[in-house]
Formats: C-alpha cells, structure tokens, sequence
C-alpha cells in the first residue's frame, strides 16, 4: 500500500524512461517493501530538510512513491539528499546496463542484426525517447563483448 510520500532522484533522461516502462509505466514509479528497488531506497531515506519543496517533473527527474511498512517511518523518512544520488544511480544503471548489454549482445552478434537497428528496437521496446540514441549507441560500443570472433566460433559448434 502506497503512502502518498514521494522522493526523486536526478538521473539520466534514457534511465528514467526504462525504469518507468519497466515498472508500471507511469510515473512515480510505486515501489513495494518486497522489491530491491525500496530496500536500497531506504538505505538514504532522511528527514526533509526546512526548506525542501514539491519535485517537478522534468527529464531528469525520477521519482518514486513510497510505500507504508512498520519497519521504517516514511512520514518522517521521505527525502533523498542529493549526495545520495550517486549510489543509486550506479545501481539503477547497473540494471540497465546488464539488460541493455544482453538485448544488444545477443541480437547483434547471434541474430546478426545491424546496431543500429537493435539499438532503436530496444528504444521502441522500452518506450525509451530516441533522442537518447547516440547515448545507448556509445555505451554499446564501450562495452560491448570483446571476444566477438570467440562467441562467433562457440555458435558455430
């Protein structure tokens, strides 16, 4: 059960959208005691500070709605300090980056797909804006497989 109270975090424009489409599809994400996704919220949950306002909604915004639970107080807990926004995001990234890296490897390199088609089709699948293009394009590039020629040889057997 969601309580109402609602924390952002400053990430990437393209993060933001996969996480959205991941979870729901609407903004703020609903996050549940059970998912990891309140578990590492809840490691940087403080009180608000005097003068904290409303998030807005912008491209590099992502917010979430906490849920109620006995074991933390989100009436008193419900602010993320912007000094936490770098552990998250190294997590959150970390996700899309495992996901995004395995969709490109294995369509790229085993289905032999051009990259630029794989990467608008992972864009279109997760209702990503492609304006983020060149951005998933290089990331692909700096982290792609760099045994090709080996996974190549081990499909062919």
């Amino acid at each position: 059960m969601s309580s109402g109270h609602i924390v952002c975090i400053e990430t990437r424009p393209y993060i933001k959208d996969y996480f959205i489409n991941t979870h729901g599809g609407s903004e703020p994400i609903k996050v549940t005691t059970s998912n990891n996704l309140f578990r590492l919220l809840s490691r940087h949950l403080t009180q608000k500070p005097k003068y904290w306002k409303l998030p807005v909604v912008s491209k590099d915004i992502l917010m979430f709605e906490l849920p109620n639970n006995d074991e933390l107080n989100v009436m008193g807990y419900n602010y993320i300090p912007p000094s936490s926004y770098s552990p998250i995001n190294s997590y959150l990234y970390g996700l899309f980056y495992c996901q995004f890296i395995e969709y490109m490897n294995e369509n790229v390199i085993k289905k032999r797909w051009q990259v630029k088609y794989a990467v608008y089709n992972f864009l279109d699948m997760h209702y990503i804006d492609s304006e983020n293009y060149d951005a998933l394009f290089k990331i692909y590039y700096r982290y792609r497989h760099q045994d090709i020629k080996k996974l190549e040889d081990d499909d062919s057997k």
